[in-house]
């Protein structure tokens, strides 16, 4: 954490540094600092705690505009109305209603901002805020928040740490649009989710096995499954698609001529989803329904959104939750079929790597890249078949 005696020519020479903002502490005055953004626009803050104890801080006024000394008199005064256990943002929070992290979400969820995000980012940004974030700090001022409430959240969801970090990064989210938008309801300064430690994510690898294939074959055939959920998972095992994609699928999305799905959005933008013929029959034998732009139209029913929309994925993973426990497939969730046909298609197939980014729709060559210890295995069985071959041909006697 860079700090000194801040003097005229030291600010004039503080440069940024990296994408992220910093503070130039100074040594003479606690709580007083520069803060340095990505762009290099220098703002005299002033750090302090409330007598509950939340850091906030306060911004004193950009340098150039307010001279460095005068900023320093500001803070001292704040200082003075610290120690009297006051604090000197009360009046700045009664002028625009110390908004709550609740009000200000739902704001930001309201905003043009929000609607620019891909539908499956906002229902997750939105399911975070509802089921984990405001339940935790939603009745607490937004400009009151700082890293204590960050580290706070995240450390109660230590059990479940992708969900964790997911929180992190959607309240960081959140906090910078509080202060960045259009209207401000919170001081523009340090965003307190910077810094936190996130948890380590171990990415969790299950391919299905030949065996497991046609255990979950007959129970399809067999078991009392739904005909839409049957139809849908067998889609998700012959697709390698997102169940996401699977259940919102729209009869206008099949190209049937091309053999193909063609979705306008997906997690990556617009993507085809190549069909076998096997996937091919699955549709063809699927009766459509009246009234329903959707292959698998929602029930309005529990999990199902409401009647007319599609059906929802978590009625796939709850009925896959109970399909995996009769056939002692507990490890397995309904994602895994993804991993499994990048499975097959490698080690089956010896598709290469950026084939499967291709199939699989992956706009990153690093997401592939999970997969690529199962090339490695492929490209060994290659180089052993073609090495015994010239081995062999080595070995044959010239005549």
């Amino acid at each position: 954490m860079p700090k000194g005696a801040l003097t005229q020519k030291g600010i004039e020479r503080l440069m940024p540094q990296g994408a992220h903002a910093y503070v130039y502490w100074d040594t003479e005055l606690s709580g007083f600092g520069v803060r340095v953004s990505p762009g290099g626009t220098k703002t005299f803050v002033f750090v302090y705690r409330t007598p509950a104890g939340r850091q906030r801080w306060k911004t004193l006024g950009r340098f150039g505009a307010v001279p460095l000394e005068q900023a320093r008199k500001l803070a001292r005064v704040d200082t003075g109305i610290v120690a009297s256990d006051q604090d000197p943002l009360k009046h700045a929070d009664a002028a625009r209603n110390a908004f709550t992290v609740k009000e200000v979400a739902e704001r930001w969820m309201a905003s043009p901002l929000w609607e620019q995000r891909s539908a499956r980012t906002a229902e997750s940004y939105r399911q975070l805020l509802d089921r984990l974030i405001l339940p935790a700090l939603g009745g607490i001022p937004i400009g009151e928040i700082g890293q204590d409430d960050a580290i706070r959240l995240h450390e109660s969801l230590r059990k479940t740490p992708i969900q964790a970090n997911r929180a992190i990064r959607t309240l960081s989210s959140l906090l910078t649009w509080s202060m960045k938008g259009k209207v401000r309801y919170r001081v523009l300064g340090h965003n307190p989710c910077f810094g936190v430690e996130l948890y380590p994510e171990n990415k969790r690898e299950r391919y299905l096995t030949d065996d497991e294939y046609a255990r979950i074959g007959r129970a399809l055939r067999t078991t009392t499954v739904a005909p839409p959920i049957k139809t849908a998972i067998e889609l998700l095992l012959l697709t390698g698609a997102r169940p996401i994609e699977i259940a919102s699928l729209q009869w206008s999305f099949v190209d049937w001529v091309g053999s193909t799905l063609k979705l306008p959005e997906s997690k990556t933008g617009a993507k085809t989803i190549y069909l076998s013929p096997d996937a091919v029959r699955v549709l063809k034998k699927w009766p459509r329904h009246a009234h329903s732009l959707y292959v698998f139209p929602g029930t309005g029913r529990g999990d199902d959104s409401r009647r007319g929309d599609h059906l929802h994925p978590s009625t796939l993973t709850h009925a896959w939750a109970d399909l995996r426990g009769l056939l002692g497939l507990e490890d397995v969730r309904l994602y895994d079929a993804r991993h499994s046909y990048a499975s097959v298609a490698v080690s089956a197939h010896g598709l290469t790597l950026p084939q499967i980014g291709a199939q699989l729709g992956h706009s990153q060559p690093a997401t592939t890249d999970r997969y690529a210890h199962l090339h490695d295995t492929v490209a060994k069985q290659h180089a052993t078949q073609v090495g015994g071959s010239i081995a062999a041909a080595l070995k044959k006697r010239v005549r």
